[in-house]
């Protein structure tokens, strides 16, 4: 049983060799340090990730250092965000006028589309806390051949540069 955050990721997943996430990014928070913290939990059909104050923890990227969002203008009771068996996410709000997604407030329940989260999804919490949330894959970080910087795109491009790796062919790296 291969696991991501303690939960199966199934036996289709498993088979891939890769798991998906939902990795939660702020983008700004009233204690600018935070900006750029992430959280990643495993993306399994009907598993309600909570987002509150008081969870998930957020960390910056390859440290080990964890805080919850800590900020006393969003509410303890949590936001519940859900990933959908057809890779849509499903968000039901703790209470009115707290939340809204992609500059849309959101008081009851609403499904949101595989294409809008590949997109990625701006939340904003209590008009102080912005988070993107988008899916990731889960696989083992890629070796980085001397070169700096930390994002999924970053990985991406890691990727490719692996699979052709051995290969004797010059590779041109733009952007």
């Amino acid at each position: 049983m291969e696991t991501l955050n303690g939960v199966d990721t199934g036996p289709e997943r498993r088979a891939s060799g890769v798991a998906h996430g939902l990795r939660f990014t702020l983008l700004y928070h009233p204690d600018l340090r935070r900006i750029g913290a992430r959280a990643t939990t495993v993306a399994v059909p009907g598993y309600a990730v909570p987002l509150s104050r008081l969870e998930p923890e957020f960390a910056q990227p390859r440290m080990h250092e964890c805080a919850a969002l800590c900020d006393p203008h969003v509410s303890r009771k949590p936001h519940l965000v859900t990933w959908g068996a057809d890779e849509s996410l499903t968000i039901t709000p703790a209470g009115r006028g707290q939340l809204s997604v992609d500059g849309q407030p959101i008081d009851e329940t609403h499904r949101f589309s595989p294409e809008a989260l590949r997109a990625g999804l701006l939340l904003q919490l209590s008009r102080r806390i912005v988070i993107l949330v988008h899916m990731v894959t889960a696989a083992p970080p890629a070796p980085k051949y001397g070169l700096v910087g930390d994002s999924d795109a970053l990985e991406v491009v890691l990727r490719s540069i692996a699979r052709v790796a051995d290969l004797q062919v010059p590779v041109l790296l733009r952007g």
